[in-house]
């Protein structure tokens, strides 16, 4: 039988770094995690070579990028793989509004139906790295650009009084303004009270920095506190924390009893068994014939 796939919740990590002063280059990959059920109903449990496409419509076209994994290793029907891991995403694709992924078994049909790809809630915010007030780089001058030279024979060009105030400008251009020296330099100068520039004597520099806010993350682990569902628990995020992502462990999969674990690693763990009113938490719920409740994790962070 050749398998067929069944796509389930793929956990979000959050990665914790900080921006530094100056932008730099983002990882091009991304992770998908998957899962292989063939046509019996059976999860696959063998490694298996798949191939991976990204497209901009849901069904036909040529695919935009193209990336192949040999040798993947299938869990229970499951596997993980790091897209742009050989061929990296380029800003080409990244700035689509729509793709769709496809997957296919080495020497197969591709998998139907191809998978949206979406983004993660604090991720909509990125767009705006590459625009001011919503406008795009191009519309406004590069710092380099250039004028041409003012001259009064250029008919309609500038007329000869205009000129005047280019070669020779006025020394003030209103409160807290002066124009002196040769060359000629503008400086700020604020009166230390009255008039209507208020009491400031500093003005920022055009190059001036702010400090990095602090992103700070714990991480939640509750079991089985969900007193309506004895197979389901909830790990509650605390008062002024966000839900930033979340896994499961101890999940039984259908009538044999087989662990399944999407959950943070190489963290320490809080209580996070009780529910703060308002505050969001991650649910996990085991199988209908699950003797016991699973685990619940949650990554909780506090964003200034």
């Amino acid at each position: 039988m050749s398998p067929r796939p069944t796509f389930v919740l793929v956990l979000a990590v959050l990665a914790q770094w900080a921006l530094p002063a100056a932008a730099q280059d983002v990882p091009r990959t991304m992770t998908f995690q998957g899962r292989l059920v063939r046509a019996d109903g059976t999860p696959e449990n063998s490694p298996q070579d798949l191939a991976f496409a990204l497209y901009a419509t849901p069904t036909g076209g040529s695919p935009l990028w193209q990336e192949n994994h040999l040798a993947v290793p299938v869990t229970n029907g499951y596997y993980a793989v790091v897209l742009g891991s050989s061929a990296p995403l380029g800003d080409d694709l990244v700035r689509r509004s729509e793709m769709h992924l496809g997957v296919a078994l080495a020497s197969q049909s591709e998998l139907t139906p191809r998978f949206r790809l979406a983004s993660v809630p604090f991720a909509l915010r990125a767009s705006d790295s590459i625009r001011l007030e919503g406008r795009a780089a191009s519309t406004f001058a590069p710092t380099s650009h250039t004028h041409t030279s003012a001259t009064t024979t250029a008919p309609g060009f500038m007329s000869a009084a205009d000129k005047v105030k280019l070669d020779a400008p006025a020394p003030t251009y209103g409160d807290g303004l002066i124009a002196s020296g040769t060359p000629l330099a503008v400086r700020v100068s604020f009166p230390t009270a009255g008039g209507t520039n208020g009491s400031a004597r500093i003005a920022a520099r055009s190059d001036h920095t702010h400090a990095r806010p602090p992103l700070t993350c714990s991480y939640k682990s509750a079991t089985g506190n969900d007193t309506l569902d004895p197979r389901a628990a909830t790990a509650w995020c605390g008062m002024g924390e966000t839900l930033m992502g979340g896994g499961c462990s101890g999940l039984e999969d259908g009538p044999a009893p087989v662990s399944v674990a999407f959950q943070p690693a190489g963290v320490t763990f809080e209580n996070g068994l009780t529910q703060t009113p308002g505050v969001p938490g991650y649910r996990c719920r085991g199988h209908l014939t699950s003797s016991t409740a699973p685990t619940a994790y949650a990554i909780c962070c506090r964003i200034p």
